[in-house]
């Protein structure tokens, strides 16, 4: 019985000691996740802003700023044929 005691007893000190480290690391794993998606987020809406306000064209506006938004342009002058 005083092997089965000994073994019990390193079980429970391997215990505790796994679980004095794994509590502290989780804690700090939540932490830095939770920072990293808040950056992450943060970085999706400024891409999203600056895409708006920067990349995208004028849509909708043409060349000469006609007010005809959504309209294109046809032109008689190039046909199928003109094209070859």
């Amino acid at each position: 019985t005083a092997d089965l005691a000994n073994g019990i007893y390193e079980a429970l000190v391997s215990t505790a000691a796994g679980l004095t480290i794994a509590i502290p690391v989780l804690l700090l794993f939540q932490w830095l996740s939770s920072r990293a998606d808040k950056v992450i987020d943060h970085l999706d809406e400024v891409g999203t802003e600056f895409i708006v306000d920067f990349a995208l064209p004028d849509i909708g506006s043409n060349e000469a700023g006609d007010s005809n938004r959504g309209e294109i342009e046809h032109s008689s002058e190039i046909t199928p044929q003109s094209a070859i």
